[in-house]
């Protein structure tokens, strides 16, 4: 199932970030096994993709990700984030 972009996320360039980490968020949810909230909830893909965050101290200061999961998936959002142009 498509992401549901939040309709006041902002330009395009952000919409398109908030999909890609919501299309990489089911795809780590389904190999886990796990519902795609467990993952990260949809306030956390969008403040990911309004912060942008560059490094994983900024990674680490968007509401949602804990030292668990900056541990756990930092390299890949930092990845998505960076790939997504802005």
């Amino acid at each position: 199932r498509p992401a549901r972009v939040p309709p006041d996320l902002g330009d395009e360039p952000t919409r398109r970030l908030y999909e890609a980490l919501a299309d990489w968020r089911r795809a780590q949810a389904r190999a886990a096994q796990v519902p795609a909230y467990v993952v990260f909830d949809n306030r956390t893909l969008e403040a990911l993709a309004r912060a942008r965050p560059a490094d994983r101290m900024a990674l680490a200061a968007v509401p949602g990700i804990g030292p668990v999961k900056l541990a756990r998936y930092g390299d890949a959002l930092l990845e998505i984030v960076t790939r997504s142009p802005a």
